[in-house]
């Protein structure tokens, strides 16, 4: 049985900067977003914590469509090239 395996397309670096850019300045934007006069590690600075989870899947799922990245629910085998 041959073994397909999806292929990331080599593209310009400079062409993957401004969608990454992009997730990396909302990410960073809800991280400082937090409430500063919580007590780090309070309850409600963890429910805090958990409620960016959401948001952070929504903008990854953005940044990989962005990429043009290939995806299948049922590929494991491909995350380390997404990651890396």
């Amino acid at each position: 049985m041959e073994n397909k395996k999806h292929k990331i397309q080599t593209r310009n670096t400079k062409s993957l900067l401004p969608p990454l850019e992009t997730f990396r300045f909302k990410l960073s934007n809800s991280l400082n977003n937090l409430n500063e006069e919580t007590e780090m590690f309070s309850n409600e600075f963890v429910k805090q914590c958990f409620m960016l989870f959401p948001l952070i899947n929504k903008e990854f799922a953005k940044l990989v469509i962005e990429l043009d990245c290939p995806t299948n629910k049922g590929d494991i085998s491909n995350t380390d090239e997404y990651l890396t």
